[in-house]
């Protein structure tokens, strides 16, 4: 019987680095079927439907915090303005010309046309690098679309690099 553990033990000795293998392999192949056969993402529990009703659990005391005031149309240094326009950690920054002072000039910004769609007015801009069609409130490069008029055929345009307000009439 002691043969037969010692001739098993050195069997087993002579072969280690096969087995090894074998094992390895066994393993990576585990790995590559989990990997090609993934188990299905369990799915989150269901949500019960909204009542329509207030929860008797509910302090009906509690009031949500009122909308915040409205944020002041001009440039008076308030948000993060300040952060963006002059970049505190540059030496140079201080020293850029002040363009709220300068005139806008007359290429920056071309109205094109005005137009109604349905019940919307759009009116096509040019900048000096596209022609696009915006509508009121539309925020594109450095400006922000705020009134068109169709009656006047004018468009009024706040140029953010210069804080000022420029009113376009339509070319030709």
């Amino acid at each position: 019987m002691v043969d037969k553990l010692r001739k098993a033990a050195l069997t087993l000795w002579l072969f280690k680095e096969r087995i090894i293998l074998l094992v390895m392999v066994g393993a990576l192949a585990n790995q590559v079927y989990l990997l090609l056969n993934p188990a299905p993402p369990e799915l989150p529990p269901r949500l019960p439907a909204p009542s329509k009703t207030m929860a008797d659990t509910v302090n009906p005391t509690i009031i949500p915090p009122p909308l915040p005031a409205p944020q002041p149309a001009d440039n008076s240094g308030s948000g993060y303005g300040g952060l963006v326009d002059r970049n505190p950690y540059w030496f140079y920054s201080s020293m850029e010309d002040d363009k709220s002072s300068k005139e806008v000039p007359a290429d920056l910004i071309v109205l094109k046309t005005i137009k109604k769609t349905g019940n919307r007015l759009r009116c096509q801009l040019e900048t000096r690098t596209t022609t696009k069609w915006y509508e009121v409130g539309d925020k594109f490069e450095e400006f922000v679309l705020e009134n068109i008029d169709m009656d006047a055929g004018t468009v009024t345009v706040f140029v953010e690099s210069y804080g000022q307000r420029v009113v376009l009439t339509a070319q030709g």
